[in-house]
């Protein structure tokens, strides 16, 4: 789980780069937040509640 995330926080930080539009850098600005909020709670869960996921 925690390698989707990293990979996904990967992708938008590469596209908050490139991108000029507001409105999709304001999204992209959004799900970054919220993929980094779910890293650190990952991050935070017991090794045993991530193995039933």
């Amino acid at each position: 789980m925690q390698r989707i995330i990293e990979a996904n926080i990967a992708r938008y930080k590469a596209l908050l780069v490139d991108e000029t539009d507001a409105t999709k850098r304001t999204m992209l600005g959004r799900l970054l937040a919220e993929e980094e909020t779910a890293l650190a709670a990952a991050k935070q869960t017991p090794a045993e509640v991530k193995k039933a996921y």
